[in-house]
């Protein structure tokens, strides 16, 4: 046996054992935890980077991974709490977009609901309206029903069900990336990634499907099927609303006949995927809930932070409200730029667009999760640029911030998460990083 193959085999043990313990574990100290993320990567780059793997090799081990996590309870995350609350209330025939968890708690009728799943969501979510769009809610609610309200139930079978989501992205992602010419075993910088198995099996997060409606979306548009690109296209919005943000980027380089037949398409079955929700109440209770990630929550920001200290020096107090009114006016003015004055006229350009719009939004946002970074980890293993791949490591840093009592942000934490992506970023932009693009490149 080859020396490399050794070195695999000893990264597939080490992957398998790091998996289990995190799933197994109820409560993981952050040292241990970032101590198993920093193994896990090692795993990660030498599995992807190794020739004695290929992209089927990729395709099982991936999937091995993902099932060692199968029978375990979501650790970093209170969020699969809600998610089965909006399946559970619609079952009973309530709108998770008109009654926030607190109201329906607080009504004659709370005998109905689940405590379980209310003491569990914590009081963030208790005191919102949902925020997930209706392909989500469609799917909680079938999992409820399957599930006849046994929470273990639920959790392995959205669970199975993003698995099989990963999978199918995994060979949309491999016949895209045939298109663009590029190794397909570079799919396994996603699939493989540590952060992807993590968040979206580990802790149940749904942007693994809605990337997957996305995948297809733009293969179809590569395919000239513009009608069914239209229906994937929504099908992404209605599991996540992110997709929003590429709807330009997608469309205007077809022309003008295909552009009316997609946004056709979207918008019919976007009514269709939305119309059973819609309310006057509905939609000023969404509204109000989507905005809370401009001028309320905070979390992990990068450019936000610097501008909030300067604040703090200049007015005294938390500005976040101030920059929560520019904020969405400056993520128009940023799609704009890159889905009208870039040039999108091919595929590559395209992903090279989006990926760069997906991150500035990030940077600027107030609020960045670990799972918000899969999006352009996805859309960087399309192009050459790699600094994505740096960003779903150091961004397990800000998992340092969950403490037992409260959610407190390190500015060192913060310096050594985002000094690292700046800088390379920066490298890659400017041409200066050949040597690391030469050692990630498959």
């Amino acid at each position: 046996m080859s020396r490399n193959k050794l070195i695999s085999y000893g990264c597939i043990i080490i992957g398998l054992i790091c998996y289990a313990y995190q799933g197994i574990s109820s409560k993981v100290l952050s040292f241990e935890l970032i101590s198993s993320f920093a193994l896990l990567f090692l795993s990660y780059f030498w599995l992807q980077k190794t020739k004695e793997i290929r992209w089927k090799e990729i395709l099982w081990i991936g999937i091995g991974f993902r099932l060692i996590l199968l029978f375990s309870t979501p650790w970093l995350s209170q969020d699969f709490y809600r998610f089965f609350w909006d399946g559970e209330i619609q079952l009973l025939g309530f709108n998770p977009y008109e009654f926030s968890p607190n109201e329906l708690l607080s009504s004659d009728q709370k005998s109905l609901f689940s405590k379980t799943l209310y003491d569990g969501m914590g009081g963030l979510s208790q005191s919102n309206y949902s925020n997930y769009p209706p392909v989500s809610q469609w799917l909680f609610t079938v999992l409820a029903f399957v599930s006849n309200g046994k929470l273990f139930s639920m959790i392995i079978g959205l669970r199975l069900v993003h698995i099989a989501a990963d999978i199918g992205l995994f060979f949309v992602g491999k016949e895209l990336l045939k298109k663009l010419k590029l190794p397909e075993k570079n799919i396994g910088w996603y699939f493989l990634n540590p952060l992807v198995i993590i968040e979206l099996i580990g802790n149940l997060h749904g942007e693994g499907l809605m990337l997957l409606f996305l995948l297809f979306a733009v293969f179809m548009l590569t395919e000239n099927r513009v009608l069914l690109a239209g229906v994937f296209m929504a099908m992404g919005v209605g599991a996540k609303l992110i997709p929003l943000f590429f709807l330009l980027i997608l469309i205007y380089p077809q022309k003008w006949k295909d552009r009316f037949y997609f946004l056709g398409s979207v918008g019919f079955s976007s009514l269709v995927i939305w119309g059973p929700y819609l309310s006057v109440l509905m939609g000023g209770n969404y509204w109000v809930t989507i905005r809370l990630w401009f001028d309320t929550f905070e979390f992990n920001g990068s450019i936000y932070n610097l501008i909030r200290s300067v604040g703090y020096q200049i007015r005294g107090y938390n500005v976040i409200k101030i920059i929560g009114k520019f904020t969405p006016f400056v993520v128009m003015g940023m799609v704009f730029v890159f889905s009208v004055v870039k040039k999108n006229d091919t595929l590559s350009r395209r992903f090279k667009s989006m990926l760069f719009l997906i991150t500035a939004y990030l940077f600027i946002s107030t609020t960045v999760h670990p799972w918000y970074v899969i999006t352009p980890l996805l859309f960087g293993v399309f192009t050459n640029y790699r600094f994505t791949l740096l960003w779903t490591a150091t961004v397990t840093l800000s998992y340092t911030s969950y403490g037992i009592h409260e959610v407190y942000t390190n500015p060192l934490m913060l310096f050594l998460e985002y000094l690292p992506i700046y800088l390379l970023l920066i490298l890659e932009v400017s041409g200066k990083a050949n040597r690391i693009k030469a050692f990630v490149r498959s």
